[in-house]
């Protein structure tokens, strides 16, 4: 059929179907059509699609097939805003509906216009490490006035990792005149701004061999013949270099605790509204089902407050009741 479709006897229009456009694309992510046999295709022959291009059903075309963290699912993502100031009950302000295939970075700056055309743009946002990129810790400061808190993506480069080598944020940097100064005292004043293998800018700052071979510093710094250090723009470094060691002090521990109740309420809205079961096909139908939940968690957390019911806290496992020395019961 897909065949005769594609000859020149059919009409145009057919060709244009969302149904027939739907089957084809089935078709060449499940089968080799390149021979007359037709035989059923893996991932390396003819090769799968990306997920975020790959059709999961044939009976929703939006649904996308993903994996984070060991959990796969084929459909949509869901993401839930709430206020949790204390002596409050807790208020879902807005609720995101995404492809599964977007990351969480890439749905912030909606849901803070969102927040913001609704004039409940919290002043202090506390989002989980999936929020909190580089571009996206200096951007969220700056250009909508919300400090974004949570926790820095770790350096990952090994100066940083064996805590004893020169790391970048142990050189000196003098981001108008563009020049680096290692921490032995030599610069480099070649600052070129180049672009990575995922297009973003990137700037290199090369020490000269002359410099870097005889320091006796150089075990602590490089593993080959001189040093290059490799920075993200200006905003986004100095605002990742200040968020991490802040994570080390006692008022971010208390402050970022005030975030654990978003897990219950995710855990409310799956075992109470079905959360991960959507009842209809599309994203759209998808996003006002994840809405109405949020209307139906806001109506019983309501009732509770009136009734002064206390709130639950989160249960603790048995294994770890064990290790710090507490009765397990039996």
């Amino acid at each position: 059929m897909l065949a005769g479709l594609s000859g020149g006897a059919a009409p145009a229009w057919l060709r244009q179907l969302a149904a027939v456009a739907t089957l084809r694309q089935g078709w060449v992510q499940q089968y080799d059509l390149s021979s007359a046999a037709v035989p059923w295709g893996t991932a390396e022959e003819p090769g799968l699609p990306p997920w975020a291009l790959g059709l999961r059903s044939p009976h929703d075309s939006q649904a996308r097939y993903w994996d984070k963290g060991g959990s796969a699912w084929g459909g949509y993502k869901a993401q839930v805003t709430e206020t949790c100031a204390a002596g409050t009950p807790r208020v879902i302000r807005q609720v995101a509906t995404t492809l599964a295939t977007v990351p969480d970075q890439a749905g912030l700056e909606g849901v803070h216009q969102e927040l913001a055309a609704t004039a409940l743009l919290p002043g202090r946002h506390l989002v989980d490490s999936g929020y909190v990129h580089a571009a996206l810790l200096g951007g969220s400061q700056h250009d909508q006035g919300v400090e974004l808190c949570g926790p820095a993506r770790p350096d990952t480069a090994w100066q940083a990792q064996a805590a004893q080598g020169f790391a970048a944020t142990a050189f000196t940097l003098d981001w108008g005149h563009q020049r680096a100064q290692c921490p032995g005292g030599p610069q480099r004043s070649s600052w070129p701004q180049s672009l990575d293998r995922y297009g973003k800018a990137r700037l290199r700052s090369k020490f000269a061999v002359r410099d870097c071979r005889p320091c006796g510093h150089r075990a602590d710094c490089t593993r080959i013949a001189r040093r290059i250090l490799t920075l993200g723009p200006r905003g986004e470094f100095l605002a990742q270099a200040q968020a991490r060691p802040r994570e080390r002090t006692a008022e971010y521990t208390a402050l970022y605790a005030q975030r654990a109740g978003v897990g219950g309420s995710l855990s409310q809205a799956v075992r109470r509204c079905g959360l991960r079961r959507a009842r209809d096909v599309g994203l759209a139908k998808t996003h006002l089902q994840n809405v109405l939940a949020a209307a139906a968690l806001h109506l019983v957390r309501l009732s509770n407050w009136l009734a002064e019911a206390p709130r639950a806290k989160t249960r603790r496992p048995s294994f770890a009741s064990l290790r710090q020395g507490e009765p397990v019961p039996c």
